[in-house]
């Protein structure tokens, strides 16, 4: 889950056309270098190295669901 977005208006804005806001669930598809790439939703997002820097998430126990 996104727990916070460390970056300016802008970025949180492109994320959020994305579908990725604060407290979106994500799944950790594919690391490559710096590099991630995320599902969220249904949809699949590459983000950069400086990009995915910025999220910080949380952890969900998926057995809790």
């Amino acid at each position: 889950m996104i727990k916070r977005i460390v970056g300016g208006r802008h970025l949180v804005h492109r994320l959020m056309s994305l579908g990725l806001r604060m407290g979106s669930e994500v799944e950790l598809i594919q690391r490559r270098g710096g590099g991630v790439v995320v599902a969220s939703q249904g949809a699949r997002v590459a983000l950069g190295a400086g990009v995915a820097e910025k999220l910080l998430m949380l952890p969900i126990d998926s057995t809790q669901r």
